[in-house]
């Protein structure tokens, strides 16, 4: 069972108040650059190498050129929308029952 369950902010935040100095960290790595930054007498540990592929396509000028219409839609079918959708609210329906102590 997870301490914390939610979003990349909310992770690092958790991380940056929480008094314990080791942690499980079950998501993309690319969130430990910040999370050691911010907290350099820690330690994070890493199942395995959770690296995901698409993430990394991500640029600061390609989502600048998506802001400014150079580039072309991005059009998700409506099905996967949707449970893309589901799958963040329920994301957040966990976090909050964690933090609340349900």
């Amino acid at each position: 069972m997870a301490d914390y369950i939610g979003s990349t902010s909310g992770i690092i935040n958790y991380a940056t108040k929480c008094e314990d100095e080791e942690f499980i960290i079950c998501t993309e790595e690319g969130i430990l650059y910040e999370l050691n930054k911010r907290n350099p007498n820690k330690k994070f540990y890493f199942p395995e190498r959770m690296i995901c592929p698409n993430m990394k396509k991500t640029s600061l000028e390609k989502v600048y050129d998506a802001l400014c219409g150079k580039i072309d839609e991005v059009v998700l079918d409506k099905e996967i929308s949707e449970k893309a959708l589901t799958s963040l609210e329920n994301m957040h329906k966990l976090g909050e029952m964690v933090l609340c102590g349900k």
